[in-house]
């Protein structure tokens, strides 16, 4: 079993952050490097990479 390096989530009327809150904890539990998550409504991006055991924030996403 290869686990995924990168993840990007989308999200919708029925992946919202509740959902993503679940993911997010079983893709750091599981060692992926990093996570994305766009809002297409705001049009915002945040994202993870991983620090050890954790997936940490990117305090400045550019570009």
């Amino acid at each position: 079993n290869i686990r995924p390096q990168v993840v990007f989530e989308i999200l919708s009327p029925g992946n919202r952050l509740k959902r993503m809150a679940q993911k997010f904890k079983f893709y750091e539990r599981y060692g992926v490097e990093e996570y994305y998550v766009y809002d297409p409504d705001d049009v915002e991006l945040i994202g993870w990479l991983r620090s050890g055991e954790e997936l940490d924030v990117i305090e400045e996403m550019n570009g």
